[in-house]
């Protein structure tokens, strides 16, 4: 599969999709993508279809008629699946298909600034070791699609600037795609890096403490906690955080804001209601859920880092996974 940057190039070369596998990317209406013959370096010079990306069309079938009965039966299901979905709900089905509903649990988002306390074990704790006497956390919800919640106060000061010295010194350039198809990309131009959660103290109760803020278990489901740094100009382009190629997906982001850049490095949320750009300061985080309750992927939780004008931007997120027990970590 390729991506045709410009018309009559090659194109960008994206995956090798063996009979009967997906692959998915995203895209925008215009967009062209071309499928050669394996191993054909001309990419969409010699492409033998081409599919050019509608709006409001998530899910494309290509049949060179090579495929067995037994592949063809599966995406006639699917596809007949999707017709029958879509009629019900008017969204495609664009999750990894037969999928079970989301096992984890769902704050609740029906207006725009309600607030949700959640009762937590390890609150913020400050160098003195006084924690909030209260250990509650508050989500306020931004947005109901995708459900977006502020969380002020999720750590302190010093905890955020403790997470920022266990991985300054290793951030390296940071890649898209899963481990096994990491890459490069100019759509991604920030640095990382990863700490585990029992790297210290500090990062334990942090991982303790967004698994009693999202209700879930922090044994499974949690991949080690992201640590970004961007630089002036620094950005990652509108992107998603779920999967629709396997039954596992991330199903939580929980964003942590480690320092106030001078200007630029909001999080940009284009398809929410509202749509809506946020740097919440320092110390505080936002939380959104990439899945619908279905098992379905949410395509309003699609994101991005903006660019930062001035100074530098450190930010740390927590991914959660439903099924748990898929979770890589």
């Amino acid at each position: 599969m390729w991506f045709e940057a410009n018309p009559g190039s090659v194109g960008v070369r994206l995956a090798s999709i063996s009979p009967g596998e997906q692959e998915d990317t995203t895209s925008y209406p215009g967009h062209v993508f071309c499928f050669s013959k394996p191993n054909d370096e001309q990419g969409c010079r010699h492409s033998e279809f081409k599919i050019t990306i509608q709006a409001g069309k998530s899910f494309y079938i290509v049949d060179d008629g090579s495929g067995t009965e037994e592949v063809k039966g599966k995406w006639d299901a699917q596809d007949a699946f999707n017709e029958e979905y879509k009629a019900k709900t008017g969204r495609d089905w664009i999750s990894f298909w037969p999928r079970d509903p989301v096992k984890q649990h769902f704050h609740r988002a029906e207006k725009v600034g309600d607030v949700i306390k959640v009762k937590t074990t390890v609150p913020p704790q400050h160098a003195s070791g006084a924690g909030h006497e209260s250990g509650l956390l508050t989500l306020k919800v931004l947005s109901r699609e995708p459900r977006a919640f502020l969380v002020p106060n999720f750590l302190t000061e010093e905890e955020a600037n403790h997470i920022v010295s266990l991985g300054s010194k290793r951030v390296k350039r940071s890649t898209t795609g899963d481990a096994q198809k990491a890459q490069n990309s100019e759509t991604r131009t920030s640095k990382n890096t990863w700490i585990p959660p029992r790297e210290s103290e500090i990062s334990a109760r942090l991982f303790r403490r967004a698994a009693e803020l999202a209700n879930v278990t922090e044994e499974v489901g949690f991949e080690h906690l992201q640590l970004v740094h961007y630089g002036v100009g620094h950005q990652y382009a509108p992107h998603y955080d779920w999967q629709a190629t396997g039954k596992g997906s991330r199903y939580v982001t929980l964003l942590l804001y480690l320092n106030d850049p001078p200007d630029g490095g909001a999080t940009s949320f284009p398809l929410a209601s509202p749509p809506m750009k946020v740097h919440p300061g320092k110390g505080s985080a936002v939380m959104f859920y990439n899945l619908l309750p279905d098992g379905n992927a949410d395509i309003h939780a699609l994101h991005s880092g903006m660019p930062v004008e001035e100074g530098e931007k450190w930010l740390a997120n927590f991914w959660m996974w439903d099924p748990p027990e898929l979770s890589p970590r």
